[in-house]
């Protein structure tokens, strides 16, 4: 196991009727491991990593800097909803190879390797040179070190689910995918994350 530290990262808890709530909002399902908040023009709110835990409760890993705009975003939704957006007092890190011994971890794909959720403070590195170079390799960027409010193509379609119906900025989004490209790509390069000219 080789363990680093996210800890400017925090995980909210969406609960009860998690997913019947991200339906309409979030631009992936509740089941992939990716999912962002977009405006109706299709640019970046905030993007996530998600564990879905029940049809109830899902969390959302997000950087700590983005939480009020996240919060901001879902506002006029959470109040007219009994669902209720909890910060929760777990550890995030980075696990870039071999297996999480501790049990008592929710872990999230993160390319080869896995974001790990715990409880408990576990012994990792600080070592973001490292990690970059990690995620640089396998196209891993992260909002808020990497890129911020670009149109949600311009990153990766990987948040996207172009089949799960209707949510904020979808129109948008699926006439990008199905009729062009985006006009610039975040790609991983010597210098790190920059976006390019898509051809």
């Amino acid at each position: 196991m080789s363990l680093y530290n996210l800890n400017f990262f925090v995980v909210l808890q969406l609960k009860p009727k998690a997913v019947h709530f991200l339906k309409g909002l979030a631009t992936n399902t509740a089941e992939a491991s990716k999912t962002a908040f977009v405006t109706i023009q299709g640019k970046i709110v905030v993007t996530c990593f998600q564990l879905k835990l029940s049809d109830d409760e899902v969390l959302l890993v997000v950087n700590r800097d983005f939480v009020d705009r996240l919060k901001k975003h879902l506002k006029a939704h959470l109040d007219l909803s009994d669902v209720m957006l909890e910060e929760l007092p777990l550890h995030v890190y980075v696990n870039t190879e071999g297996t999480v011994p501790d049990q008592n971890v929710k872990l999230i794909p993160f390319g080869p390797g896995q974001l790990v959720l715990s409880e408990k403070v576990l012994d990792a590195k600080n070592d973001l040179d490292a990690l970059k170079a990690f995620r640089l390799k396998h196209n891993l960027p992260l909002q808020g070190i990497d890129f911020d409010d670009p149109m949600l193509l311009n990153v990766s379609d990987a948040y996207v689910s172009f089949t799960k119906g209707c949510f904020l900025g979808q129109e948008v989004l699926a006439r990008v995918h199905n009729l062009g490209n985006p006009a610039q790509k975040l790609i991983p390069t010597e210098k790190g994350f920059q976006f390019v000219k898509n051809e």
